[in-house]
């Protein structure tokens, strides 16, 4: 479940290229940090995108390891990837939600739409409590 999420509108790439495709998609979801000039959440989310396409999970420690990063920034921004819903961590292991791209966005939208119906219940609450008029559609 989604507990933090931001959406940019980024134009797609005519660049297919998966790589390109994969970059695009994750800045899209606001995953990268304004701080982060080096790209490291970038390759954290390809390291772990590679690994679930092959269905292994991976440790935090491993993917520090592969990819030569202190495993503080790795835990920094695998928080970040939890707390958008992208990434779920079943015992020590990290997998893409859902075992795959499609099924975790599936799952995002789910996340987002529940979201959005309980703000809309809430918010026909308060328009009747503040006195606001129904209006037509």
């Amino acid at each position: 479940m989604i507990r933090y999420f931001r959406i940019k509108k980024i134009d797609r790439p005519l660049d297919e290229r998966p790589d390109k495709e994969l970059q695009w998609l994750f800045h899209s979801m606001g995953l990268q940090t304004g701080r982060d000039i080096e790209d490291t959440s970038l390759r954290v989310f390809k390291e772990l995108v590679n690994l679930s396409a092959e269905q292994k999970g991976v440790r935090c420690e491993e993917l520090a390891r592969r990819l030569d990063i202190k495993q503080a920034r790795v835990n920094h921004h695998i928080r970040i990837f939890i707390e958008a819903g992208l990434i779920v961590r079943d015992k020590a292991r990290l997998y893409i939600r859902g075992g795959s791209l499609q099924r975790s966005v599936q799952e995002l939208r789910k996340d987002v739409n529940r979201m959005l119906d309980d703000w809309e219940e809430a918010a026909i609450e308060l328009d009747q409590e503040f006195g606001f008029r129904k209006r037509s559609d």
